[in-house]
C-alpha cells in the first residue's frame, strides 16, 4: 500500500461539506433521473421546424433564468452558486436554455452599463 493510498478517502465516505461541487452535481443527476427535464413533444418539435424557435420558448421564465444565473454568478461576491447553475441546466430543454443564454446577454449588458455610472441598475 502506498502512502498516497492510506490518504483516500473511500467513496462513500465523501463528505459534500468538504467538497459542494460534487452534492451539486449529485444534485443534478438526481434532477436529470427524475425526469424534470422539459423535452419538447412532436407536435412542437413540429413547429420549431415549421415556424421557429420561439413557438416553444417562454420569454418569462428565460429572463427569470438569466435572473437567477446572473444572481448566482455575475452578482455574488465570492464564488458561485453552482446548484443554481446545474438546477437550469438539468431541467431545461435546449431551446429554452438558448433563450435563457441570450437573456443572459442582456442582463450583462445592464450590468456592465450600471457598472461604468451608464444606466441605474436594479436586479
Amino acid at each position: 500500500m502506498h502512502a498516497l493510498d492510506e490518504e483516500r478517502k473511500p467513496a462513500g465516505d465523501v463528505n459534500c461539506i468538504e467538497n459542494p461541487l460534487f452534492f451539486a452535481c449529485i444534485v443534478s443527476h438526481e434532477l436529470l433521473l427524475q425526469g424534470n427535464r422539459s423535452e419538447l413533444t412532436e407536435e412542437q418539435l413540429q413547429q420549431v421546424w415549421t415556424q421557429g424557435p420561439e413557438t416553444v420558448i417562454d420569454r418569462d421564465l428565460a429572463r427569470s433564468d438569466a435572473r437567477d444565473l446572473y444572481q448566482a454568478g455575475e452578482k455574488k461576491r465570492w464564488g458561485t452558486d453552482e446548484s443554481t447553475f446545474l438546477r437550469i441546466m438539468a431541467i431545461r430543454n435546449f431551446y429554452q436554455l438558448r433563450a435563457a443564454f441570450e437573456e443572459y446577454q442582456q442582463v450583462l449588458f445592464v450590468f456592465y452599463l450600471h457598472q461604468n455610472n451608464l444606466f441605474d441598475l436594479d436586479l
